[in-house]
């Protein structure tokens, strides 16, 4: 692995890993977790490093039930075969060369010394026709992946004509767990995002035409799907808006919605803050933040469906207020089969717990209620940080860790970046930029 801080003068180590028994997927979302699964080895601590390279491949594909004589370029290495100028060589190992008829492969235990001895499969990726023939004029970047230097049967490989920047000092393992988390290419895995993105670029009408009906008298919404849009899945808005329930003027009747397992996600709005509704007979009015219900929504709306291999992380649920979009998410590395060790709670007894969304519900009703008594007095920005912060509290004190983010409504221009907000150590909302 190569690493540089100012693109001039490389650092160099050898990173070995198992993941045999989490996946490279876990690992990434949780890097300071899963520190065990990898070594990192300088290169001026080891005697040989390309030969400890070819040994841990052909481990590899030992594991993977291949033989070391028919030997497979690691996927991490394929990728070099794709440019045009680079020329691997696969280089298949050699059985042990003993008496007996029993030929053995290499990584077996064995008593024959030198020549005689089996050796691993291995590959060369020769990237000197990217830079041209020594001599020429040709820009500089080659280098080999395999055995780059003399003896033991191995091909030599032509030094790079241009001088290397590369030294053998080794980095930190906090720095190589945050390259590796950030900047390994292995796929985006952040579901959060993925929605979060695909709810902007593909709904922007119906964001729109939700914002334009934020401040009305009665609520509304729509349910969202996940579909396939240019090789890639993402939230959808079904047209059809949601319905007000039986014998309400003002309530939404989600629950059909949310019980559907192709639905992924809802979006909707709340009345007015000026408008007086009835809760079981009790008059009382909307606040612009979300409320128990939208919470345990989330959680019907997460049921498992094999028909669009819908992830925990890609449900979401949203409320729409005049200034901005708020939506609710599970963590990214949140699953039905981790939810119990990550949250203390069986998922399914999370929808139908009485007792915690009373509770919930209780301390909800409570701070939003100071806040709804100066509402009139300040600013519709502070009103805005003070509600994020009584929600983000709540959730805190019930162990509650969802993923709560704002996209900022700019008059309906929808034009900015979603933020993922938290609190610090002082219980101030604080802003994760970037989303």
């Amino acid at each position: 692995m190569y690493f540089s801080y100012d693109y001039e003068t490389y650092y160099v180590t050898l990173l070995r890993y198992d993941f045999s028994q989490i996946s490279f997927k876990e690992f990434v979302m949780n890097p300071d977790i899963y520190r065990a699964q990898l070594a990192f080895l300088p290169l001026n601590d080891i005697e040989n490093i390309y030969e400890n390279i070819r040994y841990s491949f052909s481990n590899v594909n030992q594991t993977a039930g291949k033989t070391t004589y028919n030997y497979e370029l690691p996927l991490g290495l394929q990728k070099l075969e794709y440019q045009p100028c680079a020329v691997t060589t696969n280089v298949p190992g050699q059985l042990c060369k003993g008496d007996g008829d029993d030929k053995h492969s290499h990584g077996e235990a064995c008593s024959m010394k030198g020549d005689k001895r089996a050796t691993p499969g291995y590959s060369i990726t020769d990237t000197r026709p990217c830079y041209g023939e020594p001599g020429s004029s040709a820009p500089g970047g080659g280098g080999s992946v395999g055995s780059p230097g003399g003896g033991g049967g191995y091909v030599p490989v032509r030094p790079n004509p241009n001088p290397s920047p590369i030294k053998s000092i080794p980095i930190k393992i906090k720095e190589w767990l945050k390259i590796i988390r950030l900047q390994i290419s292995i796929g985006n895995t952040d579901k959060n995002l993925d929605v979060l993105k695909g709810i902007l670029e593909n709904n922007l009408a119906t964001l729109q035409d939700l914002h334009s009906k934020a401040n009305d008298t009665r609520e509304h919404g729509n349910m969202f799907i996940k579909v396939k849009k240019n090789g890639k899945y993402t939230p959808l808005a079904n047209q059809t808006a949601l319905q007000l329930e039986n014998g309400s003027n003002w309530a939404l009747n989600i629950k059909p919605a949310v019980e559907n397992p192709f639905n992924t996600g809802i979006l909707h709005t709340h009345t007015n803050k000026n408008t007086v509704i009835y809760v079981y007979n009790e008059p009382t009015i909307a606040v612009p933040m979300l409320s128990h219900t939208d919470i345990q929504a989330l959680f019907f709306l997460s049921a498992a469906n094999s028909g669009n291999d819908k992830q925990l992380s890609e449900s979401f649920f949203g409320l729409m207020t005049g200034q901005n979009l708020y939506v609710i998410m599970f963590h990214n590395d949140a699953t039905l089969t981790n939810f119990f060790s990550k949250y203390g709670k069986h998922f399914a007894n999370m929808r139908v717990n009485t007792k915690l969304w009373t509770k919930i519900e209780r301390e909800l009703k409570d701070e939003y209620s100071k806040i709804t008594s100066i509402s009139s007095s300040i600013n519709p920005a502070l009103e805005a940080t003070m509600y994020e912060k009584a929600l983000l509290t709540v959730l805190k004190d019930n162990n509650l860790s969802l993923n709560f983010y704002r996209l900022d409504a700019n008059n309906g221009q929808f034009n900015g970046s979603w933020k993922l907000l938290g609190l610090d150590a002082s219980g101030n909302v604080t802003e994760n930029q970037g989303h």
